[in-house]
C-alpha cells in the first residue's frame, strides 16, 4: 500500500508526531509517499524509510496511491490525536 503525504510546511513541535506517522506507517508496511518540498525541509530533522517516495503535483499521483493525507490545519487537532484514534486492521 501507498499513501502520499501532502503539507505546505511544518513547525518543529510537531517532528515528534511526523517522526511517529512515519514509524507507523513502516510498521504497517505503507510506503510513504512525500510531497517532495516537505520531504526536502524534514530531511534534516526525521529518519525516513529507504522505500519514501516523493511527488511534485497532483499528475504524479497514479494508482499506487490508495490515501492522501494532509497534514496541518488550523483545526485543534494534532497528529498524534488522530495516530491514537486510528485502529489497526488486519
Amino acid at each position: 500500500m501507498h499513501v502520499a503525504l501532502y503539507s505546505r510546511g511544518f513547525v518543529k513541535e510537531d517532528l515528534e508526531d511526523i517522526q511517529l506517522l512515519l514509524n507507523e506507517l513502516a510498521r504497517q508496511e505503507i510506503v510513504p509517499v512525500m510531497y517532495e518540498p516537505l520531504y526536502k525541509e524534514l530531511c534534516a530533522h526525521i529518519q525516513f524509510s529507504p522505500q519514501t517516495d516523493t511527488f511534485s503535483c497532483a499528475e504524479d499521483l497514479d494508482s499506487r496511491i490508495e490515501f492522501l493525507v494532509s497534514l496541518g490545519a488550523t483545526a485543534p487537532c494534532s497528529i498524534r490525536s488522530v495516530l491514537s484514534a486510528t485502529r489497526t486492521y488486519p
